[in-house]
């Protein structure tokens, strides 16, 4: 979905790294490490065994991790946003990676549409080219997209810091810390793409976080955003799928997580049901920053769950 012509808006310097409210003052950010703190390399190269070594000693290795992250239950999770409830540990890095896998695969790549957005982010003389990377989790998608595009400057936010060395980023790639249910003021106007997936599980009203996420874009920019309902269906045309539960004991296993997952967001203050009608009546009909001549959205389905 492409962007037309907003009015003017007034952009800030950039935002402090451990900021717990969108502050308007001068601020500092942080590029894969920060202001005291100490990270351990980590090289995308590594095979497995090494990135799970560098994960489990990631913590030590962080001398204020006391600010940014908070420990239940043996876990780690974020301090900004209670409403966000997974986690942010070795554990929960792997699985936001496989999940950025996946839908790599589902979509092609790292991008839907990918020769509107290559020209979007295509070199421009005098002109700076940069993409805002939403609930960045690892920070796989900011990083790989830096490589892709070295003339751009990419920028992920997410709620805890991002597990990687600063020595290992790419130079056109930075991160910050901050709970985008609080705002995107101080972004407005600045991005030729905005992207976010998998975020709606966190967001409190989504309706407003779109709409915040549509003054970021710049004009003649893209908004790119890719998410998903909690129900599960079977096949085309779509069957839905009963989750397994005492009175239906042959339902599906797979379909009662999903029904486990949107409970639990629903009773944290997630805003589970305004995705899901956001996604049947279509982003473009609540976006009116978007032109509606230029936007598009398409289903991807997993081939088959096997469940165990």
């Amino acid at each position: 979905m492409q962007c037309e012509d907003p009015d003017q808006n007034q952009s800030r310097v950039d935002q402090s790294a451990v900021n717990y409210t969108p502050s308007q003052v001068d601020i500092s950010s942080y590029a894969g490490s920060m202001s005291g703190t100490r990270r351990l390399g980590f090289n995308l190269e590594e095979d497995e065994q090494s990135r799970m070594s560098f994960r489990t000693t990631y913590t030590d290795a962080t001398l204020d991790s006391d600010r940014l992250v908070k420990r239940e239950g043996g876990r780690e999770f974020n301090v900004l946003n209670e409403m966000y409830s997974l986690p942010t540990d070795g554990d929960e890095w792997d699985r936001l990676d496989k999940q950025h896998r996946a839908i790599t695969l589902g979509l092609g790549g790292l991008y839907p549409a990918p020769d509107v957005v290559r020209a979007i982010l295509a070199p421009q003389e005098g002109v700076s080219k940069r993409a805002l990377d939403l609930g960045c989790g690892t920070g796989i998608w900011s990083i790989e997209m830096a490589r892709e595009f070295p003339h751009c400057g990419i920028l992920g936010i997410d709620l805890a810091p991002v597990p990687m060395a600063a020595a290992h980023l790419p130079p056109n790639c930075r991160f910050e810390m901050d709970d985008i249910c609080l705002g995107l003021s101080h972004l407005q106007d600045q991005f030729d793409v905005v992207f976010a997936r998998a975020i709606a599980f966190g967001l409190k009203d989504v309706r407003k976080t779109l709409a915040d996420m549509q003054k970021c874009v710049k004009p003649g920019g893209m908004l790119i955003w890719v998410d998903g309902d909690y129900d599960l269906f079977s096949g085309w045309p779509m069957v839905y799928r009963p989750f397994v539960s005492s009175s239906n004991p042959t339902g599906s296993y797979v379909a009662r997580v999903c029904y486990e997952l949107r409970r639990a967001g629903t009773l944290g203050g997630n805003d589970v049901r305004g995705m899901e009608k956001l996604l049947d009546e279509g982003f473009w009909s609540n976006a009116p920053l978007l032109d509606p001549n230029t936007y598009a959205s398409e289903g991807c389905s997993e081939p088959e769950l096997i469940e165990l």
